[in-house]
Formats: structure tokens, C-alpha cells, sequence
């Protein structure tokens, strides 16, 4: 509930929203070495349930995609290898498809130096 006060000094209260308490559900995206210097960079999913053949994207700053992969989730912590030594150094995007709550694409930056 929100109290809208106006110059004059009247206010109003707006309408009781209410909303579900967040998912029990919680995923969790690591990636690392970050930065990566390496010849691979390790993708590390924490997930409360399993999923099939989820998809995986490298993107480049611009959008990309550079590489891309299938993997199956197993309940718990699930470890992916991604080769990057080909990659020049810059930003990039690890993106996962068919997981919602892990939508939101991770941000890893490659170095050769």
C-alpha cells in the first residue's frame, strides 16, 4: 500500500495489492575463472529439480551466438565445461534456455593476456 502525498499536503492511499511470496525453487549460476584467461571456462548450475536438454549459448557483446550446447540438469549442483581458448579477448554472454529462472544471461569476460 502506497500513501500519495500532493503539494498541498492531501494524500491518498492506494489499493492493497497483495503478491505470492517468492518461488521455493532457488537456481543458482556461477561461472568461473571470471575473467577468463583459461583454455575453458566452467559453467556450474545449482538446480532444485531436473531438466532435460536444456540449451546453452556463448554471446557476444553484440548478441551473437558464438557457441551453443545441449545439457541435461540433474537435481543439485551440474558442472559445464565450455572450450573458450578460440575466443578473442572481450565480453560475452553465457545464455540458458529452458530453465525460466535462468533466463537472464551471465557475463563472463575472456583475456589473452
Amino acid at each position: 500500500r502506497l500513501k500519495a502525498v500532493d503539494l498541498d499536503g492531501t494524500f491518498e492511499y492506494s489499493k492493497i495489492i497483495y503478491t505470492e511470496p517468492p518461488c521455493e525453487k532457488q537456481y543458482n549460476l556461477q561461472l568461473y575463472p571470471n575473467p577468463n584467461y583459461l583454455s575453458e571456462l566452467t559453467v556450474e548450475i545449482s538446480s532444485p529439480e531436473a531438466h532435460e536438454q536444456i540449451r546453452w549459448f556463448v554471446l557476444d557483446s553484440f548478441g551473437k551466438q558464438i557457441q551453443t550446447g545441449k545439457t541435461d540438469l540433474k537435481v543439485g549442483s551440474n558442472k559445464l565445461s565450455i572450450a573458450t581458448e578460440q575466443l578473442p579477448s572481450g565480453t560475452y554472454y553465457i545464455q540458458i534456455i529452458g530453465v525460466e529462472q535462468l533466463r537472464i544471461p551471465a557475463k563472463f569476460i575472456r583475456s589473452n593476456f
